[in-house]
């Protein structure tokens, strides 16, 4: 994801390069030759060097190694790295203008150009390094890793982890395979139990991916680990013993190397994923969460005060209410929604769960007596919602997915349908625009049908078609 942020960055700061430099050919002209007038070719005569230009800069910029994890380089690593990068493609240029034999070539306009890109990309990756590795240190969204394996399996690949340092992953904690009830932690992780555990320790924690380590081709346990992964949505990865490094020679790196498997902190790895993985559409689909949360929010700021100081005049209590649920895999999060409710709404509610319209854990009444007059317009026409754009913004939940689920919902969901909650949680989902079944057992089946399924023409489908569900007032 990180990769073609980058890259889509590095070609806006390129373009962005070019242009100004053409601009600064007027002026940069005569400090250089004094006297000599000023002579320009339109811009349109040098727009062909981009088509060298942008996939020359961006392949030798893959080529150092500044798309990969960038928090394992130093400062002085990355602005060497963009420094020869610059340089080799100056030199691609200059050869690709001989052989052409094109006499538009500028060379001030290339090399105010290469000083100008060099301070833009140099920029961006000290600024992407800081902002990176601050959000790895405070926690924000890390991979978190439950390791499967025996005792010995666990301390090899938790040195590999230990050597490589990678602070995007976080180990939640060990189950054992070897059957022993163990309590003690190697080099610093918890042991949670025995594999006999894993359906509690897939419940109790915020696990991403478990990382299975089988001592045997045909363990008689991977058909127990991958099933409950499975229905929980979770990702496995199957790490084969033989290639982990021998704990007794641990200062020998391991042979094997991933070729056709993936690649898991230097050591061959196959992983069954059990929710569809689309890394180009899923980076879209953060970039579009990105600009229509920000933009959104800045154009219904006026709509917001107005809302806030109508909910302060018309009942006593906050004007937003803390929203606090859980989400992808486990993790808790806090949003807010404009109040639609009497201040102990949620007191009154143990009392009027047998009255609720809708099956199972979630609770839904059309008539709520806690709702105020007000509120009964915020949610006829979703305004209340409104402010979970800043979740989406924040990158807490998105604007379409499953709907996320309070703490005390989440305890009462049977094991299959906790796979709602393998993706990132949604404003919107597939059951507003398929009629709003009151059975939670369809609600969760259109959920796990949408994860299935899923693509950003899915995503912009229901976008469109609940529109007219808010416009109307048809969506309460």
């Amino acid at each position: 994801m990180l990769k073609r942020f980058l890259m889509l960055v590095d070609t806006i700061c390129l373009g962005v390069a070019f242009v100004t430099s053409y601009s600064l050919l007027p002026y940069s002209r005569p400090l250089i030759i004094p006297g000599e007038p000023v002579t320009l070719s339109p811009l349109r005569d040098y727009t062909w060097l981009l088509l060298i230009i942008l996939p020359t800069w961006l392949g030798l910029l893959n080529h150092q190694g500044l798309y990969s994890p960038i928090t394992k380089k130093s400062y002085c690593e990355l602005m060497v790295g963009i420094f020869k990068s610059t340089v080799i493609s100056l030199i691609v240029v200059a050869a690709a203008s001989f052989a052409l034999r094109e006499q538009a070539t500028s060379r001030l306009l290339m090399l105010l150009f290469a000083l100008l890109s060099m301070f833009l990309l140099t920029g961006l990756r000290i600024a992407t390094r800081f902002y990176a590795g601050y959000r790895q240190r405070k926690g924000y969204y890390p991979e978190n890793l439950l390791i499967v394996g025996s005792p010995e399996q666990v301390e090899a690949v938790l040195r590999v982890k230990n050597d490589l340092q990678p602070l995007d992953t976080r180990i939640v904690g060990y189950l054992d395979t070897s059957l022993e009830r163990p309590n003690s932690k190697i080099l610093g992780v918890q042991c949670l139990g025995t594999v006999r555990g894993m359906r509690n320790a897939l419940l109790n924690n915020v696990i991403d991916e478990v990382v299975f380590m089988p001592a045997v081709p045909l363990s008689d346990q991977w058909d127990k680990i991958l099933t409950l992964c499975e229905q929980v949505g979770i990702k496995v990865r199957i790490v084969p013993d033989f290639v982990l490094p021998d704990s007794h020679r641990k200062e020998e790196p391991p042979i094997s190397r991933a070729t056709a498997a993936e690649d898991f902190w230097g050591l061959p790895s196959i992983t069954f994923s059990p929710i569809p993985y689309k890394a180009d559409q899923l980076f879209v689909k953060r970039i579009l969460d990105i600009v229509i949360s920000a933009t959104s929010l800045v154009l219904l700021f006026p709509l917001f005060l107005l809302m806030a100081v109508v909910i302060k005049l018309t009942s006593p209590g906050p004007v937003l209410y803390p929203w606090r649920v859980v989400g992808r895999n486990n993790r808790e999060f806090l949003g807010y929604k404009f109040r639609s409710m009497v201040v102990n709404a949620d007191q009154m509610k143990a009392d009027l769960i047998p009255f609720s319209e809708m099956t199972g854990p979630t609770f839904k009444m059309k008539n709520d007596p806690r709702v105020t007059p007000l509120g009964r317009v915020l949610r006829k026409f979703s305004l209340d919602e409104l402010p979970q754009l800043w979740s989406v913004l924040k990158g807490d939940m998105s604007l379409v997915g499953p709907r996320p689920a309070a703490r005390s919902e989440l305890e009462r969901f049977e094991f299959w349908q906790r796979r709602k909650l393998s993706i990132k949680p949604g404003m919107i989902c597939l059951w507003h625009v398929k009629g709003k079944p009151q059975d939670f057992n369809e609600w969760a089946r259109l959920d796990l049908e949408y994860i299935e399924h899923w693509s950003i023409w899915l995503d912009l489908e229901i976008l469109l078609k609940t529109i007219p569900y808010m416009l109307l007032g048809k969506n309460y």
